[in-house]
């Protein structure tokens, strides 16, 4: 079940245990949404495995692997846009594969129709 849930006027959500935010928008409109975006900011995204990025991987990684069992094909867009993008994308992922949010992403890339892959130790 995915839930958005944005604040009111005074920033404030109810910490009350028995009630749970109402989602204010369905599963369908914000996959449809992550259908038109996800082409525009999964390339940006592969651009923090880069030596010179300064991206957070341990942020990057989950939003790559939820893009990735919602909108795959963005991703693979991605990676077989060339021999090149293939071989810059995957070799600059490789560079961090002892991060387990990496190493995780990677198995899902490579193995997507296998059971989800190990959750990252912490």
């Amino acid at each position: 079940q995915v839930m958005c849930v944005f604040t009111g006027a005074d920033n404030e959500i109810s910490t009350n245990e028995n009630s749970m935010p109402e989602p204010i928008i369905d599963e369908e409109t914000l996959l449809n949404l992550l259908s038109k975006i996800s082409p525009t900011i999964v390339p940006p995204l592969f651009g923090a495995f880069q030596p010179n990025s300064k991206a957070s991987l341990h942020h990057v990684c989950p939003v790559l692997s939820t893009i990735l069992a919602c909108q795959g094909e963005s991703v693979y867009g991605v990676l077989n846009q060339s021999n090149h993008s293939v071989k810059k994308n995957m070799e600059a992922m490789l560079n961090y594969v002892h991060i387990p949010d990496v190493s995780a992403l990677l198995i899902n890339i490579v193995c997507p129709n296998s059971a989800k892959a190990p959750k990252p130790i912490q």
